[in-house]
């Protein structure tokens, strides 16, 4: 198991396997909260604003320390795009996430100015800042939550023997997305600019593919 004295921070964004990585982190032996911090630590898209104040969870995140175990978990943005976009009609997630934005960026997600105002764009460019955003907190390591050998990290760092068939529960709202319509052809209303700060942050998480398949709608 992990040295007591550490706190395992799971880092993410919301709708994109947070809450599957704490559960798979709770079934191989770890106390791990998900947006609530237990005994071994927490897996959480809100813990990069590190405020005490979020929207959700018990009120128990904080400043990074250096003592820490940050890591990211990932999905593929293409994948999650249906997911974050009807994310985003939650008026209190979007409202959070881009106030925090704004915060460190200077760029609304809510503003034409800065991104389109279609749902599309928005879920892409708000993922994009965000992962952005957890990566300056330098994680020890990406999970991408969509990679089963990337189990492996989990079981290394972690000194455990995670299991994906141990775990029932993956998708917290299955509901929410019922009426997204998205396909990737739909991609082409996205500004180049964001096409390609999209496929940039793709390939530093891992997934070359979603980089190709951003880029491949400038041609």
């Amino acid at each position: 198991m992990i040295e007591k004295s550490r706190k395992i921070i799971g880092l993410g964004h919301p709708r994109c396997g947070t809450g599957f990585t704490s559960y798979l982190l709770s079934a191989a032996g770890l106390k791990i909260g998900h947006e609530r911090r237990h005994a071994d630590g927490n897996v959480s898209w809100l813990s990069v604003s590190e405020r005490s104040v979020t929207p959700w969870g018990n009120g128990h995140h904080r400043p990074l320390k250096d003592t820490d175990y940050v890591f990211c978990a990932v999905r593929s943005m293409v994948a999650a795009i249906p997911s974050v976009m009807a994310e985003n009609r939650v008026e209190g997630s979007l409202k959070f996430r881009r106030d925090i934005l704004m915060n460190y960026y200077g760029i609304d997600i809510t503003n034409g100015k800065d991104v389109p105002q279609n749902e599309i764009s928005v879920a892409l460019a708000g993922m994009t800042l965000w992962y952005e955003l957890c990566l300056t907190k330098k994680p020890e390591f990406i999970f991408r939550i969509d990679r089963p050998e990337d189990d492996e990290k989990l079981n290394h760092h972690f000194n455990i023997e995670v299991s994906r068939s141990s775990i029932s529960k993956r998708n917290s709202r299955p509901k929410l997305k019922q009426d997204i319509n998205f396909s990737h052809e739909m991609l082409d209303i996205v500004s180049v600019r964001w096409l390609k700060r999209s496929a940039e942050l793709s390939r530093k998480i891992g997934y070359d593919n979603d980089a190709s398949t951003f880029l491949d709608v400038l041609k």
